[in-house]
């Protein structure tokens, strides 16, 4: 099999029809697509966004502090 990149965004792994997670886990659209999409929504998509919400709010502490 060949190695193939890993999706960056929920929308592009679920119109493939692969998914690769440290062994090859082959998954068909037709069969799995709500399944996917609440698994990602859940454990992976929700950890980027929180991740991002610390850094944002870093810099507001950052800014606010340079008024003073």
């Amino acid at each position: 099999m060949q190695n193939k990149r890993v999706p960056d965004t929920k929308d592009q792994l679920i119109t493939g029809n692969w998914i690769i997670l440290g062994n090859y886990i082959h998954i068909h659209k037709e069969n799995r697509i709500m399944k996917l999409s609440k698994f990602l929504d859940k454990y992976i998509f929700s950890q980027k966004e929180e991740i991002q919400n610390k850094s944002a709010d870093k810099e507001k502490k950052k800014k606010y502090c340079k008024k003073f």
